[in-house]
């Protein structure tokens, strides 16, 4: 730690190396939370495609029936 300083230089200075230490993982959690919800949007798009398809709506049922009676 600095010596030698006043009570508000030691101060700035561990505020200073608190955002040095904090500021860079805050930074890395966002970015990191970006990066999951873009991976967990592209995910559920290529799910839905894929349920899409596989859905059968009531309407999509009836029609079926019918057409085999």
């Amino acid at each position: 730690m600095h010596r030698g300083g006043s009570e508000e230089e030691e101060t700035t200075i561990r505020k200073f190396q608190i955002v040095q230490t904090e500021c860079p993982r805050q930074v890395n959690r966002e970015v990191t939370a970006e990066i999951t919800k873009a991976h967990a949007e592209s995910e559920f798009e290529k799910y839905r495609i894929v349920q899409d398809r596989l859905l059968k709506s009531d309407f999509d049922k009836l029609v079926e029936i019918t057409e085999k009676d």
